[in-house]
């Protein structure tokens, strides 16, 4: 599985990821226009959703980190 986290929307990123996720960290109301944008005219299927964060959450994404399960790109 493959992810590209950012803190920024950089559409290039998006259009040239293929089979992984772009995960926004945060996002204003920009970036969800342009994720719209994207899955409407990208050819990009594009989820938004947001969830409280927990320890175990955070426990769990160290653990697929570390057994090289989650590939990260990092503003890149």
């Amino acid at each position: 599985m493959k992810a590209i986290v950012c803190t920024e929307y950089e559409p290039p990123d998006v259009l040239q990821l293929k089979n992984g996720f772009y995960l926004l960290v945060s996002f204003r109301m920009t970036q969800l226009f342009q994720m719209l944008w994207t899955s409407k005219t990208g050819g990009k299927k594009v989820i938004c959703g947001l969830s409280d964060e927990t320890t175990e959450d955070l426990i769990f994404l160290t653990e697929l980190i570390e057994a090289g399960k989650l590939k990260t790109i990092l503003n890149r």
